[in-house]
Order: structure tokens, then sequence, then C-alpha cells
């Protein structure tokens, strides 16, 4: 939906892509390659609320699931979590 920025810390770049109304931000850097979040889930809702790579840093994994949880890495040491049972949302 969008050219290539650059710009972000740590010499970061993203890209926002949208395929039938699922958007999903792919964020690159140097330290840690391309990986996207999916900017309609509750992951990706979870990183912006906390500033984006500012807050948590960039995402190291893609989500994936861990038993009853979706998770994704961030190389702030975070990880946001989101339960399918309930809903809620963590991060540790």
């Amino acid at each position: 939906t969008m050219a290539e920025q650059g710009g972000l810390v740590d010499g970061g770049y993203y890209q926002v892509f949208n395929k039938s109304g699922a958007r999903s931000k792919v964020l690159w850097s140097p330290a840690t390659g391309a990986h996207a979040v999916f900017e309609n889930g509750a992951i990706g809702a979870e990183f912006a609320r906390r500033g984006f790579e500012n807050g948590v840093g960039y995402p190291t994994t893609e989500e994936y699931w861990d038993g009853i949880f979706v998770r994704q890495n961030f190389s702030g040491g975070q990880v946001i979590s989101w339960n399918s049972f309930t809903g809620a949302v963590s991060v540790a």
C-alpha cells in the first residue's frame, strides 16, 4: 500500500501491505532482519499502543502458536501474547 520507508530507530525500514483488508507491516533492521506484524490483530494493536519499534523493539519472529496463545517476540526482550480462549493480551 506504500513505498518502503526508512529513518527508523537503529537504521530500520518498514513497508505496509494489505491483502483482503488484512494489513501487515513488515519491519526490517540490520540486527533483526525482516518480520511482519499484523496490524489488524491483537498483537499488532499492542505493538502500536506500546510505541511500535520505539517501545518493544523490532519483531524478531513472526506470530506463532504456543498452546492456546499466539505470540510474537520483539528485540526489546518482550513477547506479546494473545490468549485464544479469553482474547486477553499480555506482554512479558
